[in-house]
């Protein structure tokens, strides 16, 4: 008899302590019957009501803090799949007693001996408010990166149209001297045709650099999944920049071994990633080479020829992941500056260099942000003085390309 007495005083502080658990418990926590009705609330579920205690909720029907809607969909929607799996989790538009409306979570288990079911709510207005500045944001800064690097592109697109079009100019000028010959002869007919064909050859490549111009260009803010071929976009990349990138002496030498690089995302986001860990790496070996020549200024010396001026990027697979890795042979970066290039507004390009323009610290925090987006990584490698290698690692294989 004792014995048992003194298990059932332990159960009892137990019970005391799991009540007192629920009670003090920032979440709120009810149990209904099998009709909706409260049997029990703890503090917070009153609170996050609105409510003044217990006994304005316990006894009456849940359909009293869910408007009519709400109410419908929880009974076409969420408790049929309650009924099914035994629980349930997900989130709600709750009423409060004044008749204001807020974002509630809530989950929802059966208690199958009882015929009761347990509900765990709390208030998430302000959660989701904060989600939502945080994606305009988000959206903000990456539309600021992007157009920082389109009018980084402006001048490497004017070299590439300007010397198609100057050609279509001189053979439309030929093509008009043909025409205005007072007899044409059989050569001009000929030298006519030549200059048709290069006009054609001409604004075919005009053409191509504006629907790559376009493609890199466009903006999508609704995050819909697309096919990225990853080795197209960075061909095409490079292709865009190669005339701008070559006017300040550096080469982009490409090395695409990876035999699966189809992912899915968002391609013209995937294209902002490319180019910004491009321009870092052409900024990197720009500053690089002034530091140099400026040291051999300084010491009256002729400045030693500058052959690293080369950006390597090389894809492989591995362990059903493409990895994508950006190497230049710049400057550097400190070990104090490695953890904190990934935020927002961080930079540390010299504004002395006229070629090195002085980024908008946005790029590789935006990158970090796609990446994640595709479940992958950055890791970063560098030394101070010899460059550095940036390596995107994505999963593979998420969609196959048709």
């Amino acid at each position: 008899r004792i014995s048992n007495i003194l298990e059932r005083n332990n159960i009892e502080k137990l019970v005391r302590l799991q009540l007192q658990a629920l009670e003090n418990s920032m979440d709120g926590v009810a149990i209904l019957t099998h009709r909706g009705e409260y049997v029990y609330v703890n503090e917070a579920q009153v609170k996050v009501f609105g409510f003044m205690g217990s006994d304005d909720i316990v006894g009456h029907n849940w359909k009293a803090l869910y408007d009519e809607k709400e109410m419908q969909r929880l009974q076409t929607e969420i408790l049929p799949e309650f009924e099914k799996q035994g629980k349930w989790l997900g989130e709600v538009t709750a009423k409060k007693k004044d008749g204001t409306t807020y974002q509630q979570e809530i989950s929802l288990t059966k208690i199958e001996e009882q015929n009761k079911f347990i509900t765990i709510c709390r208030d998430v207005t302000e959660r989701k408010k904060l989600e939502k500045e945080k994606e305009e944001l988000e959206k903000k800064l990456y539309l600021t990166s992007r157009l920082a690097s389109i009018a980084g592109l402006a001048a490497g697109v004017t070299v590439e149209l300007n010397a198609p079009l100057e050609i279509l100019r001189t053979k439309l000028q030929g093509l008009l001297d043909i025409v205005n010959k007072p007899q044409m002869e059989e050569k001009d007919k000929e030298a006519g045709k030549q200059h048709i064909d290069e006009l054609e050859s001409n604004i075919r490549n005009v053409v191509e650099i504006i629907n790559e111009l376009r493609a890199y260009s466009s903006v999508d803010l609704k995050h819909e999944a697309k096919i990225i071929n990853i080795h197209k976009i960075i061909m095409s990349t490079v292709e865009l920049v190669t005339k701008s990138y070559q006017q300040v002496g550096v080469k982009i030498n490409l090395n695409l071994q990876a035999t699966d690089h189809i992912i899915s995302g968002d391609d013209s986001k995937f294209a902002q990633v490319i180019i910004n860990f491009l321009d870092n790496a052409k900024e990197s070996m720009i500053i690089k080479k002034q530091k140099l020549a400026a040291a051999a200024t300084a010491a009256a010396t002729a400045a030693a020829p500058i052959t690293e001026s080369i950006i390597d990027v090389t894809t492989i697979n591995s362990d059903n992941n493409i990895h994508i890795s950006i190497t230049d042979f710049g400057i550097g970066i400190p070990e104090e500056n490695i953890g904190k290039i990934f935020d927002s507004f961080f930079n540390t390009k010299d504004t002395y260099s006229p070629l090195a323009q002085g980024g908008t610290g946005l790029g590789l925090g935006l990158s970090k942000i796609v990446i994640s987006e595709l479940d992958g990584t950055i890791d970063v490698k560098s030394k101070v003085e010899e460059g550095t290698t940036f390596t995107l690692k994505i999963p593979l294989p998420r969609i196959t390309e048709n």
